[in-house]
Order: structure tokens, then sequence, then C-alpha cells
């Protein structure tokens, strides 16, 4: 999927990072708007969007340095977004979280 010989891991890496990182930062900005506090999800829409916001953006920004299709970023998302709520949600069961999502 990348091209390691072409560009490093160090290349992929910091792309990885600005990806979620910046991404990130709407999400909070919207957050902070409608005043939920830090570590509260808020309702499912900001659920959602607060665990697929640093998906999107870590697979848009290697996208053009890979060999995947727009559609598989977009099942990408969902998958991720999916297991990042379930494991959450393990978490959670385990008590080692005090929110479920």
């Amino acid at each position: 999927m990348l091209d390691f010989e072409a560009h490093g891991p160090a290349v992929y890496g910091l792309l990885y990072g600005l990806g979620y990182s910046l991404f990130e930062l709407p999400n909070s900005f919207l957050k902070r708007q409608r005043d939920i506090r830090p570590g509260q999800a808020g309702a499912l829409p900001h659920v959602l969007l607060d665990q697929a916001d640093s998906v999107f953006g870590c697979l848009l920004m290697l996208y053009p340095f890979s060999r995947m299709s727009f559609t598989f970023v977009l099942a990408g998302v969902v998958f991720f977004t999916a297991l990042h709520l379930a494991a959450n949600y393990l978490l959670f069961l385990c008590k080692l979280r005090s929110e479920p999502l």
C-alpha cells in the first residue's frame, strides 16, 4: 500500500501524525462551542465525529502517497471508527475507562 522505497517511514509517520492532529482540531472547536467538556462524549453524532475525524485525517494524508482507492479510504474510515468504538466499549466493560464511548 505504501511505497517505503520512495518515502521513508519518517515521512509516513509525520503525515500520519499531522493527519491525526489536524483533523482533531475542528471537532475540538465544535465541542467547545457546544459546551461539551474535555473528555466528555456529547450526543451520538458528536461521538461518531470524535472517533472518525482522526481516522479520516490519517487516511486522507496518506492517500496521495499510496495505492489506495478513495473507496478503500472511506471503507477504512468506517471500519476503523467501528473498531475504535468497540475498543472503547471493551475498555469500559473491563473498568479501564469511565465512559462507554
